[in-house]
């Protein structure tokens, strides 16, 4: 059964709702991105409450399949029109569902694998895959024709399925779309879908038993990239502190051992931990991140708790220095392409790389807080027309920068 501290912070929910609409209309609210839209600021809250309960107290929610979320409640939720996305839905293997696979596909063309975050613990928000569904609509019709989605499947550290079961299904996916001929591998992640798209890397380099081909870009959203952060993130400087009142994950549900019983390894490892003191640019001589054929697309907000980890370990593996470079946290909330956004071309020692932090950006604001683009996406097409991430504006910062990085990288 759930624990008292459990019971206490689901039954406190209503309050907090209560408290932050009085907060709203006196102008206090404490996410200053959404200081004006009090749904997000609802959506915050519910997140907050989640992400901060004790770890044992998970395996009691109910998870509805993937398979249902995908094929079910995401086009009556998102209107989605099955027909506009060749194959929605449909099984490649046991751990997988297709968001786009395109008919007359050649090898060589393009395939993403998505895995949804959730701290390997909670199943899928529908604002996730629909937000992928998002950007491949916003992608240029020729793009789009040769770009297929592949939905990884996950099984659940709540569920009792333990750490690194979850990396073996990837490998069992990715090794099979490899023996089939393809050519062009993608893997995006979102949080945990973000540390387990950076772990494959390491694990192929490291612990696979033979070479297979290495993924040729990865679209990393908020990755999780230190499992078990020290108390040395607590203090003024540091991401964690700085952005506790602005953003939906916690120190105090993180910090350090948190999550050791989603493990039946060490969470320290490189593996799971791959921002962990110190990091050595000698672990990352990877052709993921040392080939100009490759490339690297790293998403993050100025007020989220990861920010530090994530621009850390951009700084020592991409060659991108926005984390000793600038202090964060005091912009004005708008973009500025001096401190928001950092691209290093491909050279013969590094890949492709363009890493940005959106201006009071919070945690996955990416997947699951710009997902109305797609009610609008869809109502353009049901009129005839096209929306492009040209289109659109920064009000969906994240899903129109994915966008572009993407039509830019397959083109």
């Amino acid at each position: 059964m759930f624990s008292l501290g459990g019971l206490l912070n689901l039954f406190s929910l209503p309050l907090k709702l209560l408290w932050v609409t009085i907060q709203y209309f006196y102008g206090t609210v404490p996410f200053r991105k959404y200081k004006n839209d009090l749904i997000s600021c609802y959506k915050m809250t519910f997140f907050i409450v989640f992400l901060t309960m004790n770890l044992g107290d998970y395996k009691y929610f109910p998870a509805l399949g993937n398979y249902f979320i995908i094929n079910k409640l995401l086009p009556g939720r998102f209107k989605i029109k099955k027909e506009s996305l060749p194959n929605y839905g449909a099984r490649y293997d046991a751990n997988s569902i297709w968001l786009v696979k395109q008919p007359h596909r050649k090898p060589t063309d393009p395939i993403m694998i998505y895995i949804h975050g959730g701290a390997y613990l909670l199943q899928t928000v529908p604002t996730q895959p629909a937000s992928i569904v998002a950007i491949y609509k916003l992608l240029d019709k020729q793009i789009q024709s040769k770009f297929s989605i592949l939905f990884l499947d996950y099984k659940l550290t709540s569920k009792g399925f333990k750490i690194p079961h979850q990396m073996g299904q990837l490998h069992e996916t990715y090794s099979k779309l490899v023996s089939e001929g393809n050519k062009s591998l993608f893997i995006c992640g979102d949080s945990a879908g973000g540390n387990l798209a950076v772990g494959y890397t390491q694990y192929l380099d490291k612990v696979a038993s033979e070479y297979i081909l290495r993924p040729k870009s990865l679209i990393l959203i908020s990755p999780w990239l230190d499992m078990s952060p020290g108390n040395e993130n607590w203090k003024p400087s540091r991401s964690y502190y700085q952005n506790d009142q602005y953003d939906m994950i916690k120190f105090r549900a993180f910090k350090g051992d948190s999550f050791k019983d989603s493990f039946d390894c060490e969470e320290t490892v490189l593996l799971y931990s791959p921002a962990k003191d110190p990091i050595k640019k000698s672990d990352w001589d990877i052709e993921c991140y040392t080939d100009s054929d490759h490339s690297v697309f790293l998403i993050c907000g100025e007020d989220e708790s990861f920010r530090d980890e994530n621009l850390k370990w951009a700084e020592k593996v991409l060659d991108v220095s926005s984390y000793t470079s600038v202090r964060y946290g005091y912009s004005t909330g708008r973009f500025d392409p001096e401190i928001h956004h950092y691209r290093k071309n491909g050279d013969v020692n590094h890949c492709l790389a363009e890493v940005y932090v959106e201006p009071w950006g919070i945690h996955e604001a990416s997947v699951l807080m710009e997902t109305d683009i797609l009610l609008t996406i869809n109502s353009v097409e049901a009129e005839g027309g096209k929306l492009s991430f040209r289109d659109v504006s920064d009000e969906h910062f994240g899903i129109v920068r994915i966008a572009k990085f993407l039509n830019d990288v397959i083109e």
